[in-house]
């Protein structure tokens, strides 16, 4: 899940493989351990897991909407640098999503940027 350009959270008990990170790391992004859930037991849903705590929205590069019972993702996000919007938004989840699931970007402000240099370099599909 990524924070901002250059952090990346990642699910300490569901490590990628086959090299997926490898666009975070050759472009010098910081791979940051997600907390557990403070929720144990069954999942809320089937096709939801406890690592929901990591569905966070992050409004811009420095403003995160947090599942107000996740306090340890609270605690993680603030040592980022982030203010911490809290949100009760566990009833949700037995919908099969948390708050980035049940959102969409309808308008963005800004200029087209590349948060990975190594990609810039490299030749594109259509052969340019």
């Amino acid at each position: 899940m990524p924070v901002r350009p250059g952090i990346v959270l990642v699910n300490p008990s569901r490590p990628c493989t086959d090299g997926q990170l490898r666009l975070f790391t050759e472009n010098g992004w910081q791979l940051v351990e997600a907390p557990p859930s403070v929720r144990s037991g069954a999942a809320p849903a089937r096709d939801v897991s406890n690592w929901i705590s990591m569905n966070i929205l992050m409004l811009d590069e420095r403003t995160a909407v947090v599942e107000a019972a996740e306090a340890p993702m609270i605690a993680l996000m603030r040592s980022l640098g982030c203010e911490v919007i809290p949100c009760p938004f566990d009833h949700v989840y037995a919908f099969g999503g948390g708050l980035h699931c049940c959102t969409a970007d309808i308008r963005r402000e800004g200029t087209l940027q590349s948060y990975f240099p190594s990609l810039d370099a490299a030749p594109r599909v259509d052969g340019t």
